[in-house]
């Protein structure tokens, strides 16, 4: 088997890191294979896994067949707690998907700083022109249709107070424990460390779920060992390294990326260029001045 995946932006690489997760948890032998766009992936989408000369995107999808091959993680769990780990998977997702989605697309603050450079630098050009704000304008009609309300900031209000919920819940379930099952691991612990992980170390400067996370100890806990235990070592993660003195995956993509923007760049002056001079090649002006 091989997982392609992205490496990079947390908008999407939440399926991919609850999959690298689960892949881990469930000790499949697997191929990685990191993607800075979902055009390197044989199916066109991230994530993606080939096994047995098929392809299969998307989390669920990729779980559902992964419980197929014998990788189910959840087969230790009693049938009452396989009813309640996709219950609270569920639930999770309602409320954590919302409020990471209006990070980074709705706090003006986070989406200049950071997400509209992130696809600015690796969407293809030219769409890495307008994908951003396009993306943009269709996250926040989402999320207005989502929470029906008519204005922005009734989203805002309405996201955070359920996360913030979410997140007690889900404290409250961990304290003193391992894994949300006690020492039994599941699907469910791949799936919450996907959004924990991204909205405590994402580096985005208003996030006031990171600060509700650290103010939450059995959270904390709970990321570092999942972080320890099942994902340091994978390459080209989607991880940011927060240790002092490292750099983070952001500054390493950012890094490796410049060579791209410099390549866009260029790709711009020459389509300016051929434009203005098919221009004036068309009026004439090039005749008149070799004359």
């Amino acid at each position: 088997m091989e997982l392609f995946y992205w490496c990079g932006t947390p908008s999407e690489d939440r399926d991919c890191l609850a999959v690298l997760v689960y892949l881990r948890l469930a000790k499949a032998d697997v191929k990685l294979t990191a993607c800075h766009h979902p055009t390197a992936s044989p199916s066109g989408t991230l994530p993606c896994l080939h096994s047995a000369d098929k392809l299969i995107d998307g989390l669920d999808n990729i779980l559902v067949h992964l419980r197929g091959e014998s990788y189910n993680v959840d087969h230790g769990l009693t049938r009452l707690e396989q009813t309640e780990s996709v219950a609270l998977s569920a639930f999770v997702k309602q409320r954590l998907h919302a409020v990471m989605l209006y990070n980074l697309w709705c706090e003006e603050n986070n989406y200049n700083a950071y997400t509209y450079g992130w696809y600015g630098r690796n969407v293809s050009f030219p769409q890495n022109f307008w994908y951003a704000a396009s993306q943009q304008r269709s996250v926040k009609r989402s999320l207005m249709a989502l929470s029906g309300a008519t204005d922005l900031s009734l989203v805002k209000e309405s996201v955070y107070c359920q996360a913030r919920e979410c997140l007690n819940m889900l404290s409250a379930r961990l304290d003193g424990r391992k894994f949300f099952f006690g020492d039994r691991s599941s699907s469910l612990d791949a799936i919450v460390y996907s959004y924990l992980y991204l909205m405590h170390d994402t580096p985005l400067s208003q996030c006031p779920m990171k600060a509700h996370i650290q103010a939450c100890p059995p959270l904390c806990t709970f990321i570092s060992h999942m972080t320890d235990g099942y994902t340091r070592d994978i390459p080209n993660s989607v991880l940011v390294t927060s240790e002092s003195g490292s750099q983070t995956l952001w500054q390493r993509v950012q890094h490796k990326q410049w060579w791209l923007d410099n390549h866009v760049n260029m790709a711009s002056i020459v389509f300016a260029g051929t434009v203005m001079l098919t221009y004036a090649a068309f009026r004439g002006h090039i005749w008149s001045l070799s004359s």
